[in-house]
């Protein structure tokens, strides 16, 4: 799941950088699960698998401070609807919440 969570940022952090520079393109989908299947994540250990999410985090993070006011409200399309970039940023945390939800449920 951490490498699942990891890949999802990454990608998503490149669409909101598209986005935040005005590129007009329609944010596609991917397949998660051939993602998953590809990865190395299986020859990770879990400390791996959380530095690199960290890592990601942290550069996602420098990202959005850097946004202006002006980057938060340009819109692009996905899955048919016109989102701001403020409204695709926080799905990313909806994202992360949502896994984190079900890892509690789980497994503590």
């Amino acid at each position: 799941v951490v490498g699942h969570m990891t890949d999802h940022e990454r990608i998503k952090m490149f669409r909101a950088f598209l986005l935040s520079r005005k590129q007009n393109v329609e944010l596609w989908g991917y397949d998660q699960n051939a993602l998953v299947e590809n990865s190395r994540f299986d020859n990770q250990t879990i400390l791996e698998l959380k530095n690199d999410f960290r890592k990601v985090r942290a550069a996602s993070v420098s990202f959005i401070n850097a946004l202006s006011s002006e980057q938060l409200l340009t819109k692009g399309m996905a899955r048919d609807h016109s989102i701001t970039l403020e409204q695709f940023l926080i799905s990313i945390i909806g994202h992360e919440m949502h896994h984190v939800t079900i890892l509690k449920e789980k497994y503590l």
